[in-house]
């Protein structure tokens, strides 16, 4: 009987943590929202993706994440490096793999790693090491970044109510 319910507690186990809080926070965060990057489509489309489901927001053209390519082994796709004051991200680099066209999946992932997110233990998440070839972010990705930078906010609307015209 106690081996019984030893195996089925490490069932359990094994199965939650391949769902539950498998994303992994590699470092610091942003100590704002509203994050720039250099003029590059891509980037700002995977910012856009992370923005959909979390607190940030896309600043538009500014230099919080900088995008450049160079040759790369090809097993690499790209790779992120960050630099901080030692609390917040100040700045991320970008390297793209230049033996291969452009991939929104490495992007994705990428920015990820800029918004202060490592590698997760789901293998299918975006933020997975090998980050597939998956364009949308997984229930465990959109965990981690809730984590650092909290849900979607809501957007607020102002109603005005018309006055009626006494007679």
């Amino acid at each position: 009987m106690k081996h019984l319910a030893f195996a089925i507690a490490l069932l359990i186990i094994i199965g939650l943590s391949k769902t539950a809080g498998a994303y992994v926070l590699e470092g610091p965060k942003w100590n704002h929202l509203s994050i720039t990057h250099s003029d590059d489509s891509y980037l700002s489309q995977a910012i856009n993706i992370w923005a959909k489901v979390s607190g940030i927001t896309n600043g538009g053209f500014g230099t919080d994440i900088t995008v450049s390519s160079s040759k790369l082994p090809s097993n690499i796709g790209g790779y992120a490096s960050w630099s901080s004051d030692g609390q917040f991200i100040t700045h991320c680099d970008i390297v793209t793999n230049s033996l291969y066209p452009p991939s929104m999946a490495v992007y994705i992932h990428e920015v990820g790693h800029c918004l202060g997110l490592g590698h997760s233990l789901d293998p299918t998440a975006i933020m997975y090491y090998n980050g597939g070839n998956e364009l949308s972010l997984t229930a465990d990705d959109i965990s981690g970044i809730q984590a650092l930078y909290g849900p979607l906010k809501p957007a607020v609307f102002k109603l005005s109510v018309p006055m009626l015209a006494r007679y």
